[in-house]
């Protein structure tokens, strides 16, 4: 039998001691398929632009067309970076597959990726050099600025169309990260010599979420210090984005299968973790207790929807509706039912006017697909007992003013068979990479 700790660390073992004898050698791996020829310019122009002067700077273009490669090479060679700069053409292979090439070639003491839309500022590498300098070997992680773009239906990103926010995590938060990504490729650097050791590569087989499946077995080795400063700038554009060159099965099906490769391996944690793990109130050889009350609070839920005051509604939605109708039940007259369950802090209420049932939950926790905010906010599902929709009060929906965190309800059946609320209408927190 092993130990956990063996586990963790398989037959390479520990990974052997390193600390910089100077400046932090870091190894650049910029990928591209040779479709945005601008923006790869702007990202290799901000690398070239650092306070701290990058070892290595490999292109990998992505592309089985020959004379596609030959241009990129062409194209940089013209633009005369003061670089130390190496194009690589990969003819094949998924979106890790130009990743694992540029593994293959880094030599730096430290590798960190940058898609052909990104954007580096000044001290990307120097923030990264510093952290390093203060928790040896550790994987640095900076905050990530979001700014949308607009490409007018092509692939260049043309002009911003708002202002950098700040969706991710402001701090590497390895809990969350089991459940959610919140760290894009391009705010990290990756501890070189850890890599070679564990003979760790991106996942080829996963058709996207490959940087947090890599994030999730190197973070639990070295550690991540977090810096507190936005150094980098994804560009989410409007068109061939990351979000849409897959469909959403796609996302909510890799979501599923990193999370069991997480699931996997034993979860060595921080400082700190246990206590938040303890609130949880996990029960012994099951899942939280919370996660089961509110599973019982959903079915409560679901049977309160199914009674005969949902009938009385739906009956007044029909045709054989009179003007007056003197002897109306007092349930069907009556506007609300309040129905509370104190032990899960779960409220109900149904509305035989507005025909719908809204439920809120205190202390749920929910992901989304691949875009979710920072913070969860509380949930707020609705569903609807009736498909007719009065000219005077409109159906909600996720395209009539709900909030981004109004989810549909669904049956418990569904709901908590995965231990996790899949809502097929809002994203999860994207990945940070560029469609390949």
């Amino acid at each position: 039998m092993t130990t956990p700790l063996e586990q963790l660390l398989g037959a390479a073992g520990p990974p052997p001691a390193w600390r910089p004898t100077g400046p932090v050698r870091f190894s650049i791996i910029v990928r591209t398929q040779g479709r945005r020829p601008t923006a790869l310019i702007a990202a290799l122009e901000s690398i070239a632009e650092q306070s701290h002067a990058a070892h290595q700077v490999l292109v990998l273009v992505h592309e089985p067309d020959a004379s596609v490669i030959e241009r990129v090479r062409a194209d940089l060679e013209n633009a005369s970076f003061n670089l130390p700069l190496e194009v690589i053409g990969v003819p094949d292979g998924g979106r890790s597959r130009p990743l694992n090439v540029g593994l293959d070639s880094a030599t730096g003491d430290y590798v960190c990726f940058l898609d052909d839309d990104d954007l580096a500022l000044p001290d990307w590498l120097g923030a990264f050099d510093r952290a390093i300098h203060a928790a040896p070997g550790t994987t640095p992680r900076a905050r990530t600025g979001v700014q949308p773009w607009a490409t007018d239906g092509g692939e260049e990103p043309l002009r911003p169309l708002g202002r950098v926010e700040e969706p991710f995590a402001a701090e590497f938060d390895l809990l969350g990260h089991c459940s959610q990504n919140q760290t894009p490729i391009c705010a990290v650097a990756f501890p070189r010599h850890v890599i070679e050791h564990f003979s760790f590569r991106f996942a080829e087989e996963l058709p996207v979420f490959e940087d947090w499946e890599f994030l999730m077995r190197l973070a639990p080795l070295t550690g991540v210090s977090s810096i507190n400063a936005q150094t980098q700038l994804y560009r989410r554009l409007d068109h061939g984005n990351a979000d849409t060159a897959e469909d959403p099965s796609v996302w909510d099906q890799t979501h599923a299968v990193v999370v069991a490769r997480i699931a996997e391996r034993p979860l060595l944690t921080s400082v700190g973790d246990a206590q938040r793990i303890a609130t949880a109130h996990f029960l012994v050889g099951a899942g939280s207790r919370h996660e089961i009350e509110l599973a019982e609070a959903y079915r409560d839920l679901e049977q309160f929807t199914r009674s005969p005051l949902r009938w009385g509604a739906r009956a007044r939605s029909t045709g054989r509706r009179r003007s007056s109708e003197p002897n109306r039940s007092a349930a069907a007259m009556s506007s609300t039912q309040l129905y509370e369950n104190q032990s899960t802090k779960l409220s109900v209420r149904f509305s035989t006017n507005k025909k719908e049932t809204t439920a809120t939950h205190s202390h749920a926790s929910v992901s989304g697909r691949r875009h979710a905010r920072t913070t969860t906010p509380p949930i707020a599902a609705t569903t609807t007992t009736d498909q007719s929709t009065s000219p005077t009060t409109p159906r909600p929906s996720n395209n009539s003013g709900i909030e981004p965190w109004a989810l549909p309800l669904r049956s418990s059946s569904s709901v908590w068979s995965s231990g996790v609320y899949q809502n097929a209408s809002q994203p999860w927190p994207m990945n940070g990479s560029s469609p390949m």
